[in-house]
């Protein structure tokens, strides 16, 4: 997902890959009980307000652009 994201220069499209991913998995692992979750990353000098996805205690961030900043610290 995130390839084809790069490949295509898709950016600022959190929402959309959120709730692809977020779909996938809920339809072939409703038993992890995935949720969407707004997040702060801080990353290179700069704060965005994100939206990812939480499985347990683990965040998944299907976005390319985000996802590829360095040292991203997500609150």
């Amino acid at each position: 997902m995130r390839t084809y994201q790069m490949q295509h220069t898709i950016t600022r499209m959190c929402i959309t890959n959120t709730q692809f991913y977020l779909d996938c998995v809920k339809q072939n692992h409703p038993e992890l009980r995935a949720k969407a979750l707004a997040v702060i990353v801080l990353a290179e000098d700069k704060a965005v307000v994100h939206l990812v996805v939480k499985i347990g205690n683990k965040i998944i961030d299907p976005s390319y652009d985000i996802n590829s900043l360095n040292d991203a610290l997500y609150f």
